[in-house]
């Protein structure tokens, strides 16, 4: 089963609201083209990978650290 799932790479959806570029506003859906490892996604990669990716581009890039964050605890 999980060969067949991991053909397609994982949607991945933010519940707790964040302002960070690739990351939709309306819903917390996170742009696949935002992260390599979405973008270029290879059946071998887990959640951990997915993750680690989420951080290291997204997380840690100079233009989101500049970006104010919703109120703690506010949900899309």
């Amino acid at each position: 089963m999980w060969s067949e799932l991991s053909k397609e790479p994982p949607v991945v959806r933010f519940t707790t609201k964040i302002n960070l570029n690739g990351v939709s506003q309306q819903n917390g859906l996170l742009d696949k083209r935002s992260v390599p490892s979405l973008r270029q996604w290879n059946s071998s990669y887990s959640i951990k990978t997915v993750l680690e990716d989420i951080r290291r581009h997204l997380m840690t890039a100079k233009e989101n650290q500049k970006l104010s964050q919703p109120a703690e605890g506010t949900v899309f």
